[in-house]
């Protein structure tokens, strides 16, 4: 089997492997009080609610697109797109449960010991989507130890992250 077809299913696994381990370094960070919890897991409920109930209707449209790329397109770019549907959706899945898990330990965090603290929680929760917290000002970003680094060759004037409700 060539490289290139083994490659980005490894890379993938390797992917999910580092999205777990820091899933399970955000959770070792307080969750916060009983009520604190109690509303987050609320929130919690209720994003992945939403999530079912939207990839119920994605699931439709995707399989409409697949039977179509099979009959007009072939076998391989059928599974080429099954493949894709499937980690897209898997990784919004992880994103989605990650993501409100960090948020409660990210205002627990803020309100029991800072801002440096808060941006640490925050800054792990969001890199399992690739997420990455940048600060409002030209050219710097908030490091994993919450430090504002300068780093060349960006630009922004506000927060920019793929993932920016794990900072909210």
């Amino acid at each position: 089997m060539e490289l290139n077809l083994i490659l980005p299913p490894l890379l993938g696994i390797f992917g999910l492997f580092v999205a777990l381990l820091l899933f399970a370094l955000v959770m070792k960070y307080d969750g916060g009080t009983d009520e604190v919890k109690k509303i987050g897991d609320q929130i919690h409920l209720g994003a992945m609610v939403f999530m079912r109930r939207e990839y119920s209707y994605l699931a439709l449209f995707v399989s409409v697109l697949i039977v179509l790329s099979y009959i007009f397109l072939g076998f391989n770019t059928a599974l080429a797109v099954t493949a894709g549907a499937l980690s897209s959706s898997l990784a919004g899945w992880l994103g989605m449960f990650a993501a409100t898990k960090a948020n409660v330990r990210t205002a627990t965090a803020a309100s029991k010991e800072g801002a440096q603290s808060a941006l640490s929680v925050a800054f792990y929760g969001g890199s399992i989507t690739n997420g990455e917290l940048t600060c409002p000002y030209h050219g710097a970003r908030f490091s994993s130890e919450g430090d504002c680094q300068n780093i060349d060759r960006i630009t922004c004037n506000h927060i920019v992250d793929n993932n920016y409700d794990n900072y909210a």
